[in-house]
């Protein structure tokens, strides 16, 4: 199931973890939890979010909240023989 969460995310682009629960029928705290798994193996990278509301200019303005707890994540490169972002709003 990880796999076609990751090959969810190559293809969808900027989305969130209820619309890809949604997408694959699966709850949101395990989607979630599945994103987490993805960080720690490498494949995807969690990205700082700004503290102000200055996202103008911002690739991920869209999905953030400034000063609130989202979490952000990106694909990493694909690594020779590893399959190759993303938000927790």
């Amino acid at each position: 199931m990880i796999e076609t969460l990751l090959e969810e995310i190559r293809t969808s682009g900027t989305t969130s973890p209820a619309a890809l629960a949604s997408r694959l029928k699966l709850s949101p705290g395990l989607v979630q939890a599945m994103l987490e798994d993805l960080e720690r193996m490498g494949y995807l990278q969690r990205v700082d979010t700004c503290s102000d509301d200055a996202c103008t200019g911002c690739p991920f303005g869209d999905v953030c909240l400034p000063g609130g707890d989202t979490k952000l994540w990106v694909l990493k490169p694909a690594r020779p023989g590893q399959p190759r972002g993303f938000s927790d709003k």
